[in-house]
C-alpha cells in the first residue's frame, strides 16, 4: 500500500479535512450530574508530562515490539485533502497523530500500547485484553466475565500541543450497550488531569478530572449512527473545550463545553477499552479514522 501524502512531515491523512469542517453545530440535551461509573467515570488517566516531545509512561506489555510504520491505501476518502496549514504542520504539533488503522501492526513513532487510565492509583491495564489493527480498524476485545480492571488500547507516544486544536476518532463499534463495558477517549497531560469521552451503558458520560478528582459534567443518550465520530476541541480564541458528536463529520452537535481547567499544551491522547467488573458479553470495540486539525474558532 502506498501513502496517500508521501511527505513524512504531513502524514496527514483523507478525512481530515471533514473532521475539522462544521465548527459551529447544535448543542444537546442533557442532564448534568457529578461522579461518573466505572473507571472512566472515577478513574483518569495515569503518566506524566514533560517537554514538547515528552514520552508517556503508560502500563503496557512487556517486550511488545510490533511496531511499524502504517501505510495508507491511496484509495481512502480520496474525495477529501488536507487543509494547507495542517500539513505543514510542523513535528511537535498533533497532526503527528493522525492514523486511520489500515494496515495490521502498529505505528510505534505515534503509539504505545497499553493504556494511561487508572482507577484509585491502580492500574486499568491487562496485556491480555487484545489490541489489534486488524481490518482497517483498532480493535479492542474486553476480556469476558472477569473480576477487577481488565483495560487496553493505544496512548500517543508522546506529547502533543492540542491547544487551539481538535481531535476526532470514529467509534466503528461500541461495547455492549446493554453492560458495563467502556470505552475511553481521553485527551490529558497526566492521570489527574484530563477531559474524556466514556461510551458505557448506551450513554456517552463527559469526564473532566482535575487534580484528582473526576465530574461527569453531562450524559446523553448514545446513537451508534449519529454520534458515530467524536471530537473533543480547544477553540482558539479561549482554549475552552467543546465535546462534539457527528454521524458523518459534516456536521457536528455540541455536547457540553468546559473552561480550560486542564493544560492541553503537552497532552496525551488515548483510545481504550475495558471492564471493572464480570461482564458477560462486552462486545468488541473499534475505533478509526484518528485526526486532528487546527480550531477555526
Amino acid at each position: 500500500m502506498k501513502p496517500l501524502f508521501r511527505s513524512l512531515g504531513v502524514l496527514v491523512f483523507a478525512a481530515v479535512a471533514a473532521c475539522g469542517g462544521g465548527q459551529k453545530g447544535s448543542n444537546a440535551d442533557g442532564a448534568a450530574g457529578e461522579g461518573g461509573a466505572g473507571a472512566g467515570g472515577s478513574g483518569g488517566t495515569g503518566g506524566t508530562a514533560g517537554g514538547t516531545a515528552d514520552a508517556a509512561v503508560v502500563d503496557s506489555a512487556p517486550g511488545d515490539d510490533r511496531g511499524a510504520s502504517v501505510e495508507v491505501a491511496s484509495d481512502l476518502r480520496p474525495d477529501l485533502r488536507a487543509p494547507a496549514d495542517v500539513a505543514t504542520a510542523g513535528a511537535s504539533t498533533p497532526v503527528n497523530l493522525n492514523d486511520v488503522f489500515a494496515d495490521t501492526v502498529r505505528d510505534a513513532t505515534r503509539w504505545v500500547p497499553g493504556v494511561l487510565s487508572r482507577f484509585n492509583d491502580m492500574s486499568l491495564h491487562d496485556p491480555d485484553v487484545i489490541v489489534a489493527e486488524t481490518g482497517k480498524v483498532l480493535e479492542i476485545r474486553p476480556l469476558i466475565n472477569q473480576n477487577g480492571l481488565h483495560y487496553g488500547g493505544y496512548v500517543s507516544a508522546e506529547s502533543h500541543d492540542f491547544l487551539g486544536w481538535w481531535a476526532c476518532v470514529k467509534l466503528v463499534s461500541a461495547p455492549n450497550t446493554s453492560t458495563t463495558a467502556e470505552a475511553l477517549y481521553s485527551l490529558g497531560p497526566d492521570g489527574n488531569n484530563l477531559y474524556r469521552f466514556d461510551v458505557q451503558a448506551g450513554q456517552i458520560n463527559i469526564n473532566v478530572r482535575k487534580n484528582g478528582t473526576t465530574q461527569t459534567l453531562i450524559s446523553v443518550p448514545y446513537n451508534a449512527v449519529q454520534q458515530r465520530y467524536l471530537r473533543i476541541r480547544s477553540r482558539k480564541s479561549d482554549h475552552h473545550v467543546v465535546w462534539e458528536t457527528s454521524p458523518d463529520t459534516a456536521t457536528w452537535t455540541t455536547v457540553t463545553t468546559a473552561s480550560p481547567d486542564v493544560d492541553l499544551s503537552k497532552a496525551f491522547l488515548e483510545l481504550a477499552a475495558g471492564t471493572y467488573g464480570p461482564v458477560v458479553a462486552p462486545g468488541t470495540v473499534q475505533f478509526d479514522e484518528l485526526f486532528t486539525g487546527p480550531s477555526e474558532d
